[in-house]
C-alpha cells in the first residue's frame, strides 16, 4: 500500500493506523489528511486520536480541498460530519467514483431526508448543506459512489426521488 487517506479522525476511522504497540501498520504508506480536520483533531485529541494520529503526525501530510493527491484522484471538502471531512473523486477513463466517507450519512435517512442529520454529525447544518450539494453533484453526473456505512455492496449511484434521493445498488457491472 502506497497511500492512505484519513476521511477524518473518528475512532472508526483512524483506530487501525497503529498495532497494540503503537507501531503505523502501513509503514511504507504516505498518509493524508485534510488539514482542517487533521488540526482540528490535534487540537482537541480524543484518546483515539492521542492513541493513533499524535504518534503518526510527522507522517501525515495535510491536503486541501481540490488537491489532486494522485493522478485522477482528488480531495473534496465534505465539511459537517467532522470540521474538516474530506471526501475523494477518482475520473479515470471518463468513468467517476465518489468517495463519500461519512459525509453521505445513512443510505435510507440521510437520502430519503437531506434536511436531517445524524446524532455523530458534529456540524448539523454543515452536514445538511454539504449533503445537498454533493448529492445533487453525484445524480446530476451518474457518478458511481461508495459510502463507508452503506450496505453491501456500499457500491451504487445516488438519484434523485421526490423531495430527496435513494440509493441504487451497482451490484454487477460487465
Amino acid at each position: 500500500m502506497t497511500h492512505v487517506f484519513l476521511t477524518h479522525g473518528h475512532p472508526d476511522h483512524i483506530g487501525g493506523l497503529v498495532d497494540g504497540e503503537g507501531r503505523p501498520v502501513f509503514a511504507k504508506a504516505e498518509h493524508l489528511m485534510g488539514r482542517v480536520d487533521l488540526e482540528f483533531w490535534l487540537q482537541n485529541p480524543s484518546p483515539a486520536v492521542q492513541r493513533a494520529l499524535v504518534p503518526l503526525r510527522e507522517r501525515i501530510r495535510p491536503v486541501e480541498d481540490g488537491e489532486e493527491i494522485l493522478p485522477g484522484v482528488r480531495a473534496v471538502a465534505s465539511f459537517g460530519h467532522t470540521p474538516g471531512h474530506m471526501s475523494l473523486e477518482a475520473i479515470s477513463e471518463g468513468k467517476r467514483l465518489f468517495i463519500f466517507g461519512d459525509a453521505a450519512g445513512h443510505y435510507l435517512l440521510s437520502l430519503r431526508f437531506p434536511q436531517a442529520y445524524l446524532g455523530f454529525d458534529m456540524d448539523k447544518a454543515q452536514v445538511v448543506r454539504t449533503r445537498a450539494r454533493l448529492f445533487q453533484k453525484v445524480s446530476e453526473e451518474r457518478s458511481l459512489i461508495t459510502a463507508y456505512h452503506f450496505p453491501w455492496p456500499a457500491v451504487g449511484y445516488i438519484r434523485r426521488e421526490g423531495e430527496g434521493y435513494a440509493f441504487v445498488p451497482a451490484f454487477f457491472e460487465f
